[in-house]
């Protein structure tokens, strides 16, 4: 990937009014309403439940980064420690991921492109920018939204202590990779890349109520909290995601399903229905997912091939200085 001039927006977007809400962005993937200090505590604690029953008895073996292939395509999930995380988002859906990137090959070296809350390292750069030069864009003007990091940079930055730009200070603890089953064709990839660049400089998602609509599927079926259209004036993590599989034809236009309508537990193998943590049966509901993804059911297909689009989730290690071994490059100069 040679460096660019920008390209025309796919989607373009009008201006984001201020609405008097401070700060602008909470910690995490997701930015919530903030309910009162007693309803917090008690979905902390769900959360921390959920967590906890995975870890005890779903969690597959970790492996060193470096014997890990990946192509571009793939997907990185992320799991907030206790402060990074927005209270609910994990019971909600029974699931250990509350972030997601998709990962882009240059050189053999893996990179992650995501939408964040805020930039988490100074080594994160524009999406696609490979440059040494500072891009003289709207991106390094933003504080938050898509930026793009080396995943081993960033898996020995997280050994070593909380996000840099974070405030409480929080952090991954934990990191998994989903690949594509079939791997992108260069038309494909083309799409992909095009439509990361075009929303490389949007802004991390402003409006609380999509997110939370696109996280509790338990009333769609009602037409309750379910976003109907897209806004990609302002993206969350599994957004970008979506937006950009949508372009690559590996699933349905926005017509069939928003982008805002994809949340990180959607793109992880391990997940539950929106109501299970409420009658305390995690267990139960991730076998029952187990069960339904072993026979297709519930599973992202390729809007292109109707086939499986994901294949098994591979926990890395995110701990330690085996990760540095996957350098294999120059990085990217931060901006």
């Amino acid at each position: 990937l040679a460096p660019q001039p920008p390209t025309p927006c796919l989607y373009p977007h009008p201006p984001i009014p201020d609405t008097g809400l401070s700060p602008p962005y909470n910690p995490g993937c997701f930015a919530a309403a903030t309910p009162s200090t007693f309803m917090n505590s008690c979905l902390a604690a769900s959360d921390a439940a959920t967590v906890r029953c995975w870890e005890a008895f779903f969690a597959p073996p970790a492996v060193d980064p470096s014997g890990v292939d990946l192509e571009t395509g793939d997907l990185i999930l992320a799991g907030a420690n206790p402060s990074g995380r927005t209270p609910g988002l994990n019971s909600i859906g029974t699931c250990r991921w509350d972030h997601v990137g998709v990962v882009v090959v240059r050189e053999g070296v893996p990179y992650v492109v995501d939408s964040g809350s805020t930039r988490y390292y100074p080594f994160c750069t524009r999406p696609l920018h490979f440059s040494a030069a500072r891009p003289a864009d709207a991106w390094a003007s933003q504080q938050s939204g898509p930026q793009m990091y080396r995943l081993s940079q960033f898996v020995a930055a997280l050994a070593e202590g909380p996000l840099q730009h974070s405030s409480p200070p929080w952090t991954y603890e934990r990191l998994a990779v989903r690949r594509l089953r079939e791997p992108l064709t260069s038309e494909q990839r083309g799409s992909l890349l095009a439509a990361l660049e075009a929303l490389a400089d949007v802004p991390y998602e402003r409006r609380s109520g999509e997110m939370t609509a696109g996280a509790v599927d338990a009333l769609d079926c009602c037409g309750v909290l379910r976003n109907r259209e897209e806004l990609r004036h302002s993206l969350f993590c599994s957004e970008l995601v979506a937006a950009a599989f949508m372009e690559a034809k590996l699933l349905p236009p926005s017509s069939v399903r928003p982008a805002n309508e994809y949340v990180p537990s959607d793109f992880a193998r391990d997940r539950g229905g929106n109501l299970s943590s409420l009658c305390g049966c995690c267990c139960a509901s991730w076998l029952l997912g187990r069960c339904l993804a072993a026979l297709g059911c519930g599973e992202l297909r390729s809007h292109a091939t109707g086939e499986l689009l994901l294949g098994a989730e591979v926990l890395l290690r995110t701990r330690g200085p085996p990760a540095a071994t996957m350098a294999r490059g120059p990085a990217p100069a931060a901006a």
